[in-house]
């Protein structure tokens, strides 16, 4: 079965995934909100929500940052990339 993502997971997830370095929350937000079609900006409490969704369907994890005490997050590999 195919999670269904809304408009807001699916960008959280694209970002999160074309980064080539974990992402704090803030950062993901930051990115959301630079983008010139979006029209009401995000919160970062709607972000944090869209990522612990994506992260209970492992498509992105937490990721340790030992500079700060921030949560980051990445993109779950999947077996291909892994492989």
């Amino acid at each position: 079965m195919r999670l269904h993502l809304s408009p807001l997971q699916a960008d959280v997830l694209a970002i999160v995934a074309g980064a080539e370095a974990p992402l704090s929350t803030t950062e993901v937000r930051n990115q959301l909100n630079a983008h010139p079609n979006r029209a009401v900006p995000v919160v970062a409490e709607q972000v944090y929500r869209a990522l612990c969704r994506l992260q209970r369907h492992a498509m992105v994890r937490r990721a340790q940052a030992s500079h700060t005490r921030n949560i980051h997050w990445q993109k779950v590999l999947e077996q291909q990339e892994a492989g």
